[in-house]
């Protein structure tokens, strides 16, 4: 039996973009990072850090959607 290659293009968007914790603290200052911590409590995170897209949520002022 010959096994066939598959092709695979991988591209960016085949991954998920993640924001450290400590990159986020840094940036939004102490007061508003622990905002952002309550906000986003019960919201699916990685052990890395947090997904930009909840991140801009939050930036904008919108609601949760987890």
């Amino acid at each position: 039996m010959k096994h066939q290659k598959l092709k695979q293009n991988i591209t960016i968007k085949d991954f998920t973009p993640v924001i450290s914790w400590e990159e986020i603290e840094r940036v939004l200052g102490k007061r508003r990072y622990n905002r952002f911590c309550k906000w986003m409590e019960g919201q699916t995170s990685t052990y890395g850090g947090v997904y930009i897209d909840d991140l801009d949520r939050f930036l904008k002022g919108l609601a949760v959607i987890d």
